[in-house]
């Protein structure tokens, strides 16, 4: 596959319609941007001083919205605010599984909620992820993620569909388990387009196996998240054979609150 290292646009030109680029804040000459600025006054701090996510409770049924500072911020490139866009800073490695093919695990140890690392592809419209998604066949890996945001109450939810199976990075190796060591959070950093963020949950040893649970859903329940936040469906008992159920994948994580299938998007079966 080809490496990049942050979301590139699918062949439909119709996802650059979400390109609109944010203003900056006008923090000039400051080392960090504060409360003050409009960047963070919005919805709050998202990091402390070492860059360590806070204000987030990944067990929580909401989550406040992230939003970094920009290319068109005046603040430094050293800003506390500025964390996911300056990519992986861990020390990674790609290995060979038992089951599971290959994974990813870290080679240095992680503190708890240390941004780790993107799950960065093609940005894909919802048309081209269904078609993609149906071509797959039993033995075939599906990459494409699908994060599903409410921006309020009565608001229609915005999709984001990110695929890395040809263009991607190291996010593509992070496996599934029903107990993972790693959360996931939609950060936007330059427009309203997030970039899908994986932290640690807990701290983490040099050797561990990273993974994260592909429902984005620890809580092992339907993770829903309002006023701008993610909302995600996941469906825990064995699935009924059919058409549509027939891509289900048996889970081998190995973790003892395992549920046995890998999450199922069943928006992609439906036009």
């Amino acid at each position: 596959f080809q490496y990049v290292k942050n979301n590139i646009p699918g062949p439909d030109r119709r996802i650059k319609e979400y390109y609109e680029q944010f203003e900056g804040c006008k923090c000039k000459d400051m080392q960090s941007c504060n409360s003050s600025c409009p960047c963070i006054s919005r919805f709050g701090a998202a990091y402390d001083s070492n860059g360590l996510l806070t204000g987030v409770d990944p067990f929580s049924r909401k989550m406040v919205p992230i939003l970094e500072c920009n290319l068109r911020c005046q603040c430094k490139a050293t800003c506390v605010n500025r964390v996911v866009q300056h990519g992986i800073r861990r020390k990674l490695e790609v290995f060979p599984t038992a089951s599971k093919g290959f994974g990813l695990r870290a080679a240095e140890d992680i503190v708890q909620n240390s941004f780790v690392c993107e799950y960065a592809g093609e940005l894909l419209t919802h048309e081209v992820a269904r078609d993609r998604t149906r071509k797959l066949t039993n033995v075939d890996l599906n990459y494409i993620i699908a994060v599903h945001e409410g921006v309020g109450k009565d608001a229609e939810p915005r999709a984001t569909y990110v695929d890395p199976t040809f263009i991607g990075n190291v996010g593509r190796f992070v496996n599934h388990s029903c107990s993972p060591n790693l959360y996931m959070v939609p950060v936007r950093v330059k427009n309203n387009i997030p970039h899908i963020s994986l932290f640690a949950l807990r701290d983490i040893r040099t050797g561990e196996e990273l993974t994260y649970d592909y429902s984005g859903d620890i809580r092992r329940d339907k993770l829903i998240l309002t006023n701008g936040h993610v909302k995600t469906d996941h469906v825990t008992s064995p699935p009924k054979v059919n058409e549509v159920t027939t891509q289900r994948k048996p889970c081998h994580c190995g973790s003892s609150n395992c549920c046995g299938w890998l999450p199922f998007d069943q928006t992609l079966y439906q036009d």
